[in-house]
């Protein structure tokens, strides 16, 4: 999987250094590049390094990361909508009282960008145990607002079978590398 190796510099500074996930970049570019949409859901073990790849990834990128918690759905809603404000730079979002993850999502699509946003959803597992519905909100949202713009969404998540049976059935599949092959991070 990967690897964060610590290298001593002058002063005694720490600096990561990110290797051994060329293929899973190289897979993560190619989807970013293709015209329109692209889906991507990554998944695997916990603490193999699959937010570590993600973060690496959209580093030079136009990205809105959201980390989904185990609190409620409204919860997690509002968090998304703070971040997507945010990422969007909307007062009138921020200030929106919202209840739908739809408003959101066309927000984030309807603002104007230099490059292709990225919208990573992190453990998004999470939202589908906090509402059983999501994945189906979710699928909606990706076919009716989503799919048809030029954006990329990665749903990432740790409870395997879970994140197959939330995800939507066309996407690009990516998973870090076997469990021989994972590192704890830790």
């Amino acid at each position: 999987y990967y690897n964060l190796e610590y290298n001593n510099c002058k002063g005694g500074d720490r600096v990561h250094v990110f290797v051994d996930r060329q293929q899973e970049m190289e897979t993560l570019q190619s989807e970013y590049e293709r015209n329109g949409s692209a889906l991507v859901v990554l998944y695997g073990r916990r603490r193999v390094g699959k937010t570590t790849l993600i973060s690496e990834f959209i580093r030079d990128k136009n990205a809105l990361f959201f980390l989904a918690s185990e609190e409620s759905e409204a919860q997690n809603r509002a968090a998304f909508k703070e971040k997507a404000a945010e990422f969007i730079d909307s007062e009138l979002l921020r200030n929106a009282d919202v209840k739908s993850w739809d408003v959101i999502f066309k927000a984030i699509v309807d603002a104007k960008y230099d490059s292709k946003p990225v919208i990573v959803l992190d453990e998004f597992q999470y939202l589908g145990k906090a509402e059983p519905a999501f994945p189906s909100i979710f699928q909606r949202i990706w076919e009716e607002i989503l799919k048809k713009q030029s954006v990329m969404v990665i749903l990432c998540g740790s409870l395997i079978s879970m994140m197959e049976s939330q995800t939507p059935v066309s996407y690009t599949h990516l998973t870090p590398a076997d469990e021989e092959d994972s590192v704890d991070l830790g």
